[in-house]
């Protein structure tokens, strides 16, 4: 807005200065008399506008940052994927699987948010669409195959693999309630939980090795028996624009009794926020 008043003022400063008129600068306002119209062009932390004789043009920065866009949801976020077993710890037996922290990683990219006041602007309910990817750098040398009633875990002694990657993307709509201590957008701390609902639209398996003096990078597209539907707990922690979230999966990534009983979980940072 700050970009927009300023063309305005420069409009104007060329336009007076071909006629009579009075101009007074005084802080953030600048005053200006044309032929008996009154103009006041305000530009300060606070708001940016202009009046003339009486009729406002423009916004007010601090209406824009209340929570009616304050967002818990929208934006995209980076993390570190993980899985658990049924009791939370990161051991996955009798799964083989061993995941390399460092290079598993969570996405999102969540681009719609809708929000209903409950009390005043302090209490919220935030639901919205995302979309939520998981890449899982499987760090033992083993293939997971589709078997006719089970995934099979088979150790590959033919190849060493560079890149293993087991990669799972979801349609998400969350319902959280959240609290502000603050109805700015940039300003104060914040908080949100609740759960949040997904749909499986990818599931594959990534590979990178080397074999023969030759590179190959094997894709496989596979339900792999994952589940379609999954559920998990969620929360956001933010203070001024900086946002911690978390997701802890509810619902196991395999369907049960093709399987070992195995549970997703995500933790990053907010990176960019659409409002």
């Amino acid at each position: 807005m700050k970009t927009k008043i300023n063309l305005v003022l420069a409009s104007l400063f060329l336009f007076v200065g071909s006629l009579s008129a009075q101009v007074d600068v005084d802080n953030d306002t600048t005053k200006i008399v044309i032929k008996g119209k009154k103009i006041l062009i305000i530009d300060d932390d606070d708001s940016s506008k202009v009046i003339i004789d009486g009729k406002e043009f423009g916004d007010d920065n601090k209406k824009s940052k209340k929570t009616d866009e304050l967002s818990y949801f929208k934006g995209v976020y980076l993390g570190v994927a993980g899985l658990r077993n049924p009791k939370g710890a990161l051991s996955l037996g009798p799964s083989q699987i061993e995941l390399n922290y460092a290079r598993s990683f969570n996405m999102q990219a969540n681009l719609f948010e809708k929000s209903i006041p409950l009390i005043k602007e302090y209490v919220k309910i935030t639901t919205g669409i995302g979309y939520n990817f998981n890449s899982y750098q499987i760090e033992n040398n083993i293939d997971l195959i589709k078997g006719p009633d089970e995934i099979l875990e088979i150790e590959n002694v033919e190849v060493n693999y560079e890149k293993n990657k087991l990669r799972v993307g979801y349609l998400t709509v969350p319902l959280m309630i959240g609290l502000s201590s603050t109805q700015m957008q940039e300003k104060g701390f914040k908080i949100a939980a609740g759960i949040q609902g997904g749909y499986r639209v990818q599931g594959n398996i990534k590979k990178k090795y080397e074999q023969g003096g030759e590179t190959f990078k094997p894709k496989y597209r596979s339900d792999l028996y994952l589940n379609d539907f999954t559920y998990s707990a969620i929360a956001r922690v933010s203070f001024d624009n900086i946002m911690l979230y978390a997701e802890y999966g509810l619902q196991p990534l395999f369907k049960t009794g093709r399987a070992a009983e195995i549970y997703p979980f995500s933790i990053g940072i907010r990176l960019v926020d659409f409002n």
